[in-house]
Formats: C-alpha cells, structure tokens, sequence
C-alpha cells in the first residue's frame, strides 16, 4: 500500500514541476530541462528529482538554474501535493543516457 503511495506522489511530483516548466517559469535555461524521474525517500520529506535535457553539453547549467528555481517549484508542490511536510527537492543530472551509451560503446567495441 505504502508503496504504491509513494510512486503515486513521485508521479505528481514529477507532472507538477514539468508543469510548473512550462507554465511559470521564465527563465530560458530551465525551459531546456524537464524531469526524467523522481525517487522520493520512505518518509516522503527528500525528493531527489533526476533532470535531463535535449542537449547534454548544458546539464549542468541546467541543473544550476533548477536549484535557483526551487523555491518556485517547492511553493508549487506545497500547494498541490496533500502532505503533512513540504518535500524537500534535491536536483541532479539524469546518468541514465550516458551510461547507456557508454554500455553500447563496448557491446560494439565486442562485436568487433
């Protein structure tokens, strides 16, 4: 039951700040970014939010500009999110993409 809560809450999560994105934000380099996925802790308090963008050579900006934009986006999930805490959001840059093409890197570099 708990955990199905908590994907729930992670989904919200992740529907509220790509709303928030295109609605409410202004700033140019937050526009690049969306949220990929979301893992929240058991006690719904941290939320690390994995951020990904179309061109990789600016995740880093991008994640800078999210962590400006945070109080936008914690005032946001407050408001919307029904909990007894306000979640606190720790945003990083999504690994998955470069991983994945390191892996196919040296599957190819085996077939040859």
């Amino acid at each position: 039951m708990a955990s199905y809560r908590k994907q729930r809450i992670e989904n919200d999560i992740i529907r509220l700040i790509n709303r928030t994105i295109i609605n409410e934000i202004y700033d140019p380099v937050v526009k690049l970014g969306h949220v990929s996925h979301v893992k929240l802790s058991a006690d719904f308090f941290h939320a690390v939010v994995y951020l990904d963008c179309y061109d990789r050579s600016q995740i880093q900006t991008v994640v800078n500009a999210f962590k400006k934009a945070q109080g936008v986006f914690s005032q946001m999930l407050a408001q919307n999110l029904y909990l007894a805490k306000s979640v606190k959001l720790h945003f990083v840059k999504d690994d998955a993409i470069d991983n994945a093409l390191k892996i196919e890197q040296i599957i190819n570099s085996l077939k040859n």
